[in-house]
């Protein structure tokens, strides 16, 4: 749970060192666990992220 918590915090940082000092996307913080680290299961959800956050996510992950 704690290197989820590390690689999120290391996450945030690079997605705000992209951002220009005034975005509002500075404000962001979002911290993901492994669904391992729960004592129970889950059911799979989908997420519906806003089309700018959609974008973004779509341009990092084309660059990995």
């Amino acid at each position: 749970m704690f290197k989820d918590l590390a690689l999120s915090k290391d996450l945030m940082r690079d997605y705000h060192s992209k951002l220009p000092e005034n975005s509002s996307g500075r404000k962001l913080t979002a911290m993901v666990l492994q669904r391992s680290a729960w004592p129970f299961s889950v059911e799979k959800k989908t997420v519906d992220l806003p089309p700018m956050v959609s974008s973004f996510f779509r341009h990092s992950n084309s660059n990995s």
